[in-house]
């Protein structure tokens, strides 16, 4: 699963997100960005929004084919 290793994450476009470094949060530095719960991607915070579902090493709008983040091991 995503969150149990070091991924890169992009966008849709390849442009840099930030990193997945051994836990559940995507972070660009020292910065939470997103929490990844199972295979969902939530914004960080108390109140985290739903922003995505992971299939595989790619991340999609809940309930659309729209990508938002791909995973890239390094």
């Amino acid at each position: 699963m995503i969150e149990n290793g070091e991924w890169t994450v992009v966008d849709a476009s390849g442009n840099s997100v930030g990193r997945v470094d051994g836990d559940e949060y995507i972070r660009q530095g020292d910065t939470p960005l997103y929490r990844i719960d199972g295979a969902e991607i939530y914004t960080a915070g108390e109140k985290g929004t739903l922003v995505a579902i992971i299939e595989g090493k790619i991340a999609r709008e809940p309930d659309s084919p729209q990508v938002v983040f791909q995973f890239l091991r390094e």
